[in-house]
């Protein structure tokens, strides 16, 4: 038993750390350090994407000239609907290169995800023809500044044809669009 108060100082102190240390254990092996732990990674997880987002839009208006400089590059008779400039871009491509039996079907226009003032002009093509001629058809078409969105080649045994099927696309401004109407909710139809 202490005697003196310095004595009784010292032994409320060590239960004192005794019982610190023993509730510490106890903290420490429940969910609420782990869990304090899991948030402060996601904190910092979020913390860097917010700051990637913030530097992409930072670049919003560079990002949007680059766009315009790229669109203005592939001039087209104003004359013509973009739809019906690209099935004649994408047929004269093809009587250039002598592909007879072509099939190019009417364009369709789709929305880009997350995107609001752009849409995805698309044409299915149909086309047989030899290695080379394919291969050069599929460089001229990436140089007119079409995606391929799908591409099927299909070969016969000892025939130097080739069946060629593919869906290439070309962004387009949707206010450039005569057949584009958006529906209620703002989405193509």
């Amino acid at each position: 038993m202490p005697r003196t108060k310095r004595e009784k100082i010292l032994v409320i102190l060590t239960l004192g750390m005794l019982l610190a240390g023993l509730a510490y254990t106890r903290l420490e092996k429940s969910d609420l350090f782990s869990g304090l732990s899991q948030t402060r990674e996601e904190t910092a997880r979020l913390r860097d994407q917010y700051a990637k987002y913030e530097g992409t839009l930072r670049r919003e208006r560079s990002i949007q000239q680059r766009f315009e400089e790229i669109a203005g590059q592939y001039g087209r008779d104003p004359s013509l609907t973009p739809e019906k400039h690209s099935s004649e871009q994408i047929n004269a491509l093809c009587l250039a290169l002598g592909f007879q039996g072509r099939q190019i079907d009417t364009p369709t226009i789709e929305d880009i995800p997350d995107v609001i003032e752009y849409g995805l002009i698309k044409l299915s093509v149909r086309i047989a023809g030899e290695f080379d001629k394919v291969v050069r058809f599929l460089n001229e078409t990436d140089k007119a500044g079409y995606l391929i969105n799908d591409l099927t080649i299909q070969a016969a045994t000892d025939s130097p044809v080739l069946a060629v099927q593919l869906v290439v696309a070309r962004p387009v401004k949707l206010s450039e669009l005569r057949s584009y109407r958006p529906d209620a909710r703002g989405r193509s139809r």
